[in-house]
């Protein structure tokens, strides 16, 4: 709302009712510094401020600025970029610059296998702040069942669990390789820094204190870690382990339905996580030609 009105004072506009030039000329101010996606949000935000006002939705069967949003996304539209998925590759790269000597490593590769085979969402796994009162991330209370080879993590808050409506609870199992094993990792982190069970799941005692790992810390510790092994770490970002994960589960076997229960999807959203290799997309054109000769 603020910067609609800072644009219509600026321009000397009246905001309220909007008249169509006012609309159009915003789409058109929008679109000099935004994706032309980032659009329909800020026209929301108008018609939410008519709507309380008592006033019409001015962008109701609007034929001229859809007009105006039609020809700004095709002058400067463009596809979206996507990072680079996590895989098992980067993850044993990654395992060498690990310093398990320390809670705070252990803490962070505790929360990249977590993260990478429960297919979590960065703001479902961590928190964007070190202020405990406002966190909706895991918490240690949230891990149970824990054995030597599983344990069970409960999902209480999420981007489509918003009101505490369900709870989604993950099972993770132990893997043969021990560098990538999250139930062994999960288990280290957790006696070394033995914590009350209402704090987020992933902080650790360092010098005396609780040290909170925010979703921040970790991608930072992430960058530096890829970087250190060759990796363009600006390739990546904290939601390539759902990506990477959500593409292992394809390549394992599970079908479309579990991976979508497992990744807590409501929608056929996560079919653009899955990354499909050259060799697979020349192995399927490969098998077209050979069915087509037969």
């Amino acid at each position: 709302m603020n910067a609609f009105l800072r644009f219509c004072i600026y321009f000397d506009r009246q905001p309220l009712p909007a008249n169509q030039e006012t609309l159009k000329c915003y789409v058109a101010f929008l679109a000099r510094s935004l994706n032309p996606s980032s659009i329909p949000g800020y026209l929301n935000v108008v018609r939410i401020f008519h709507v309380q006002a008592g006033l019409p939705n001015p962008l109701m069967d609007n034929w001229e600025l859809s007009m105006i949003r039609r020809g700004v996304t095709r002058l400067l539209g463009r596809p979206p970029v996507q990072k680079l998925p996590i895989t098992v590759e980067i993850l044993r790269s990654l395992f060498q610059t690990i310093d398990f000597s320390l809670a705070g490593e252990v803490s962070f590769w505790a929360a990249c296998l977590v993260c990478f085979f429960g297919m979590l969402r960065k703001s479902t796994l961590l928190p964007v702040s070190p202020k405990l009162e406002s966190l909706v991330c895991l918490l240690r209370s949230d891990v149970s069942g824990f054995c030597s080879d599983s344990f069970l993590l409960k999902i209480r808050h999420s981007k489509t669990i918003q009101f505490g409506q369900r709870v989604l609870t993950i099972p993770f199992v132990a893997c043969d390789d021990p560098k990538l094993c999250p139930v062994l990792y999960l288990l280290k982190h957790l006696t070394r820094s033995k914590l009350s069970g209402d704090l987020p799941l992933f902080n650790y005692m360092a010098d005396n204190r609780v040290i909170v790992l925010t979703h921040a810390r970790c991608v930072q510790r992430l960058k530096s870690g890829l970087t250190a092994v060759g990796f363009d770490s600006g390739q990546y970002s904290g939601h390539s382990f759902r990506r990477g994960g959500c593409t292992l589960g394809y390549r394992a076997g599970l079908n479309l339905t579990e991976l979508k229960l497992r990744g807590d999807w409501k929608s056929q959203a996560f079919e653009k996580y899955l990354f499909v290799s050259a060799s697979s997309i020349f192995k399927s054109a490969r098998a077209l030609s050979k069915c087509a000769a037969l």
